[in-house]
């Protein structure tokens, strides 16, 4: 099992409220200090119970945006050399190569950029190391911060149930190995791949370990869609991962041989040319599919000319580039598309930019992350996904966000491809959303935001075949309504933790400002840390500590375990969130006194048979530990549960 990945950022978006204990990607301790955008220390205050309103929403010029978007970094373009400009350190990252360059040149100006002929253009990034407020270089703009669309996690128990929520979520997503068989028996048997699907994101190229498990898991999700989950059956479609978010924490120089957490606009668009080119050289007959599963808050930076002008550079050379709508972090009211997802649709019409990808749940709801006015025309499953990397013998999940249902889409794209490679980019595209299901919501058809003459439909891989004429039997997706519950009967019969009921009454209630008006807050004991982490604290840490933990309606009880990875750091409280179809919520928070978690718990709790007169459909958990080594900081971790009747 490997440790929870939680850090403490030298920048201002550690807030006065939880923070997080502090790793580098190779697991020393990193030194816990709090600054401005403009380097300069600052001192924390309490957290209060209630996040500040002012705290909820991005508003571009504001202190959020200032803290994602920090002034003492820039980037541009440049034809050549970037240009010299007074305190600031500047860097060449990325060279962009023209279509028509022959590849002996690519090699040669790789092999020596100063003695080469070839004059690509240049990505070029800027650092502030002068006195005082930064003078922005000409022709240049904010770099922004660039995180992953889901945490990853390791189930901390294999079991029955695990694996079970992994046929599940394939039976959702996927065909079964012996109708890919069938249907690759049927088309072309060449051991050249037909398809490269580039995962950009927290794996470098053919990096077997890496800081972050996101990237692997991404790649996973589309490889086994696209191949099926045999490893040793030949498949026409190479998933292969590049780094796009090299990072641990903001000051800390690029990783390129393990990766990070999160990164840059410019790391991104690195990233992305990276797979361009490597594409170019290496795969230049396969079509191309590059996977975002990133993104960063489009209100304080929508148009990243570095990010953009890169997709723009694959969409022209006939890749399909599709992005995750983004998640709405718990305490944040964030609306729309993040970025690059929010440029769906641009150039024209007839040829998109981008395509995005918006998750929904087992019951094609929409999750708790979900960001109102996120809603894509593609649509695929993002909820508690587990998937298996045979060929590292890893199993990543369960996972949730919009990075799973982007991987879907990725996945089911490069399968379509792969057996019909005459299609068009967009043609594909349009088999894809007319082979999926209209999506509803409260009697409603959902609508797409950018497209408003476009209804959403939840796309999936077998339904995406039998468009193409493919014999792939039925379609009907499995639900998990009993996941929760043949995962606590295993939990109860095959493990030696114990449940133990607890069942106190609240000692304190309030109401919290949130998105959807007022959120009923009760305090069970005397938890003194926040109920949920500050929105804008980020990348989320690699390991949710609550994966498999649920609720049960009918009963009015949760079930919960957390994660081993994080035994070695004392609970302080836990949190449990609903909400109801109306979006509107309700929160428990447990003083760890009451709730110690030491074993597998059973929680009674009539509240939880209805969220604000409603009863509950999708909900929300956040441990808050503390960490023992200095400076002996509080943190919290969050993720996605089950909800069921």
């Amino acid at each position: 099992m490997r440790i929870p990945r939680v850090y403490s950022f030298a920048i201002a978006s550690l807030l006065a409220g939880c923070t997080w204990p502090a790793r580098s990607g190779k697991g020393e301790k990193i030194p816990a200090t709090k600054t401005d955008s403009a380097g300069r220390s600052r001192s924390s205050k309490p957290a209060p119970m209630c996040i500040d309103e002012s705290r909820q929403r991005p508003v571009a010029g504001e202190s959020v945006c200032d803290e994602l978007c920090a002034p003492t970094r820039r980037v541009g373009w440049s034809t050549g050399a970037c240009p010299v400009s007074d305190g600031w350190t500047v860097m060449r990252a990325q060279p962009l190569f023209p279509d028509d360059l022959d590849e002996g040149d690519v090699r040669n100006f790789l092999a020596d950029p100063a003695n080469s002929s070839t004059n690509p253009e240049n990505l070029c990034i800027y650092e502030w190391r002068g006195r005082g407020a930064p003078t922005p270089p000409p022709d240049t703009e904010v770099d922004c911060m660039v995180v992953p669309d889901a945490p990853v996690h390791q189930p901390p128990i294999v079991t029955n149930a695990t694996r079970t929520l992994q046929d599940s979520f394939t039976s959702e997503v996927a065909v079964s190995d012996t109708t890919l068989a069938t249907i690759r028996r049927q088309g072309d048997e060449s051991a050249t791949p037909s398809v490269m699907v580039a995962v950009v994101d927290t794996a470098p190229h053919d990096a077997q370990s890496t800081a972050a498990r996101h990237g692997h898991a991404m790649a996973s999700i589309a490889r086994n869609i696209a191949c099926g989950s045999d490893p040793s059956t030949a498949c026409p479609v190479s998933v292969e991962t590049f780094v796009g978010l090299p990072r641990s924490r903001p000051n800390d120089t690029v990783d390129y041989q393990y990766g990070g957490y999160y990164g840059f606009e410019s790391d991104l668009a690195k990233g992305i040319l990276d797979a361009l080119n490597t594409w170019k050289i290496a795969r230049p007959n396969a079509r191309l599919i590059i996977s975002l599963s990133v993104g960063w808050e489009n209100a304080c930076h929508g148009r990243s000319s570095t990010v953009h002008h890169a997709i723009e550079q694959a969409t022209k050379a006939g890749a399909l580039v599709l992005a995750a709508s983004g998640n709405r972090r718990i305490g944040s009211c964030a609306e729309g598309f993040v970025a690059p997802a929010a440029w769906a649709g641009e150039l024209d019409r007839r040829r998109p930019l981008l395509y995005a990808v918006t998750p929904v749940d087992d019951q094609q709801r929409d999750l708790v992350t979900f960001r109102p006015g996120s809603n894509a025309a593609i649509a695929a499953p993002g909820f508690m996904a587990v998937t298996t990397d045979a060929s590292k013998k890893e199993t990543y999940g369960p996972i949730s966000g919009s990075s799973v249902a982007t991987a879907v889409v990725a996945g089911t794209a490069a399968l379509m491809w792969s057996v019909e490679p005459l299609l068009r980019r967009e043609a594909l595209m349009t088999t894809l959303w007319k082979s999926g299901k209209p999506r509803t919501k409260d009697g409603t058809t959902v609508m797409a935001d950018l497209h408003p003459d476009r209804e959403q439909r939840v796309v999936s891989a077998c339904a995406a075949l039998s468009a193409l004429g493919k014999e792939v039997g039925p379609c009907d997706a499995s639900g998990r309504r009993d996941a929760l519950g043949a995962w606590v009967d295993n939990v109860r019969d095959g493990s030696t933790r114990t449940f133990v009921e607890v069942d106190a009454p609240a000692s304190a209630t309030e109401n919290c400002s949130s998105c959807n008006g007022p959120s009923h807050t009760e305090r069970i004991g005397s938890p003194s840390t926040p109920p949920v982490p500050d929105p804008w604290v980020i990348p989320q840490p690699d390991n949710p500590a609550c994966p498999m933990c649920g609720v049960k309606v009918a009963t009015s009880k949760a079930y919960l375990v957390r994660d081993p990875a994080y035994d070695a750091y004392p609970l302080k409280s836990t949190t449990i969130m609903l909400w109801n179809d109306q979006q509107q919520s309700a929160t428990y928070q447990y003083d760890a006194t009451v709730l110690p978690l030491t074993s597998a718990t059973e929680v009674s709790n009539s509240g939880f048979a209805s969220a604000n007169g409603s009863r509950p459909v999708r909900g929300y958990i956040i441990l808050t530990f503390e960490d023992t080594a200095p400076p002996n900081q509080t943190f919290s971790v969050g993720n996605e549960i089950f909800v069921e009747p």
